[in-house]
């Protein structure tokens, strides 16, 4: 029998980003509920869903389909976070999972499992080193999934670059605002602009 879709197609993959982007959506919608919080709205869906597609539309073949779930998942998990301060592990997990996956399919599953494994490390000594020295108040637990999911996404050599380039923007328009500096910030829109910028190295 005939599969309706070739499973390393293009229309296969831009399906599946979709489908990924609103799945995400109606976790977040289901966690917002039982928790009492906003949940992410139809226009933030709608700017991840496009970003998500175009990533997946316009990047490398070997690697567009896994940056398009990752763009997915944690798109829609750091919109959630800017409204509520959750980054949802419902999204965050199985998002670095179904991009792993991407990369088997791709036949780059060597280069997703480096690159997760790294990230993963400096997200948990980042960590770490907020617990010991930052009195708690640095980066959350909850980030290191979606940071393992850049490394899985980018591989070893660019998800770095990508986190810092994030991670100085950041720094500068908590300056440019005067942000006090023990105040509390989402970092989850941090790690969607690491999927970004990224993309455009990429």
């Amino acid at each position: 029998m005939r599969l309706l879709f070739d499973l390393k197609s293009l229309p296969f993959e831009l399906t599946l980003v979709l489908a990924w982007t609103l799945v995400s959506a109606i976790v977040d919608r289901r966690n917002a509920k039982s928790e009492g919080v906003s949940r992410v709205g139809a226009w933030e869906v709608l700017v991840v869903a496009v970003v998500a597609e175009a990533a997946t539309l316009f990047g490398s073949r070997d690697e567009a389909f896994a940056i398009g779930l990752a763009i997915a998942g944690v798109g829609v998990a750091a919109c959630g976070d800017l409204r509520h301060r959750f980054m949802w592990q419902q999204i965050a997990a199985p998002t670095l999972i179904a991009v792993l996956a991407a990369r088997y399919l791709t036949g780059t599953l060597s280069a997703g499992l480096i690159g997760a494994a790294l990230m993963a490390a400096l997200a948990l000594l980042a960590y770490a080193a907020g617990q010991r020295w930052g009195k708690g108040a640095g980066m959350g637990f909850g980030d290191v999934a979606p940071i393992a999911t850049v490394g899985a996404a980018f591989g070893f050599l660019t998800a770095p670059l990508a986190m810092c380039l994030a991670c100085a923007a950041f720094v500068i328009v908590a300056l440019v605002r005067r942000t006090p500096l023990d105040a509390a910030l989402p970092f989850g829109p941090v790690i969607a602009g690491a999927l970004v910028i990224g993309t455009l190295l990429r």
